[in-house]
């Protein structure tokens, strides 16, 4: 359940335009999937690293900046020099 509380409470400062709070919440959700070690069905929650990785992407929807749905799905932008 901590997790999944993390993860609403990532995406609800997200859609109120706290993009520090959001970042907070979603790195500590990410924390507790890590610590669990898998995708998990504990009680309905479907909490794991899949399901923050979802929030990510959807955080990033919401209040979209440079880069960040990108690096919600953990893909480096690439930069070609030769013009």
């Amino acid at each position: 359940m901590y997790g999944t509380l993390l993860e609403v409470a990532a995406y609800t400062a997200a859609v109120d335009g706290n993009r520090a709070a959001a970042s907070e919440f979603i790195g500590e959700a990410q924390n507790a999937a890590t610590r669990l070690g898998r995708d998990a069905n504990y009680r309905f929650t479907a909490f794991g690293l899949a399901n923050v990785t979802l929030y990510q992407v959807s955080i990033a929807q919401v209040r979209p900046c440079p880069h960040s749905l990108v690096s919600a799905v953990g893909v480096r932008w690439l930069r070609s020099d030769s013009g």
